[in-house]
């Protein structure tokens, strides 16, 4: 439908849908809380990286891009002009934080340099969300702040950056308990009690749901099988290491340092 120029002008004089304007108190709100965030990253050891605003859509996997949904990606083509003739590249502004530090990681790799292995970022990210599903909170345009540990795969990586945002909210002045989980568990149970994949699907989208209503401070109920019951209770250290011996090291770690985790 033909917009008025009264309502072209209108539109004209705000911020696009799903973007917003940032000034005064809210601002400054803002700046410490990313100064307190850099703070804990660089006293913790890591390096700050921060990447162009746009990747090549060549270098996106079929899986990444079936992930977010073609359509969630801001893409154009860029003209690539050269005395002899003019080529176009397919790019997208980055949805997240993580895609461009792989590629970042990738591409040294490929030129056999040194990567970092300890990596935080606050970048600015884009996706093109559904006008319906905006609000004040969610916005095609946000700041993501982001830890990296590249190059490990044991128990005191993952300690290491849940130390880190621990660490980051005591800066804030906020005290923080972590509360750890692993798919490996809930796979664990499921095949104890023999729940077919179908009754394993449901019961994941039930507990996302408990849990989404218990981290807003609502009650919240559910009933599960009896094979699943440990999901609910606070395991003892014995059990947590049988449920799972990678999770039961990273609480323990956290424990030892003094930290609240179960």
């Amino acid at each position: 439908m033909k917009r008025t120029r009264t309502e072209a002008w209108r539109l004209a004089l705000v911020a696009f849908i799903g973007f917003k304007d940032w000034c005064g108190v809210e601002l400054r709100k803002r700046r410490v809380l990313e100064a307190r965030f850099r703070e804990t990253g660089y006293c913790a050891g890591f390096d700050e990286i921060e990447t162009p605003v746009i990747e090549s859509i060549e270098g996106i996997s079929d899986a990444i891009l079936r992930l977010y949904g073609r359509m969630n990606f801001f893409g154009f083509v860029i003209e690539d002009r050269d005395t002899d003739e003019t080529k176009t590249t397919g790019v997208i502004l980055r949805p997240e934080g993580t895609l461009p530090v792989v590629r970042y990681v990738a591409e040294r790799l490929l030129r056999n340099e040194a990567i970092p292995q300890k990596l935080f970022y606050d970048l600015v990210c884009y996706r093109n969300e559904r006008i319906e599903t905006l609000d004040s909170e969610k916005l095609r345009e946000f700041r993501q702040l982001g830890v990296e540990y590249l190059g490990r795969e044991d128990a005191g990586a993952d300690a290491e950056v849940i130390r880190f945002g621990l660490d980051f909210l005591k800066r804030l002045g906020l005290e923080g308990r972590a509360r750890i989980n692993s798919v490996r568990i809930f796979r664990k149970l499921c095949d104890a009690g023999g729940l077919a994949e179908q009754e394993r699907l449901d019961l994941q989208d039930r507990l996302d749901g408990y849990s989404k209503q218990r981290s807003l401070g609502r009650k919240a109920a559910i009933i599960l099988p009896d094979a699943l019951r440990p999901l609910l209770d606070e395991p003892t250290p014995e059990r947590l290491a049988a449920l799972d011996g990678d999770l039961a090291a990273i609480v323990g770690e956290l424990r030892r340092e003094g930290y609240d985790a179960r």
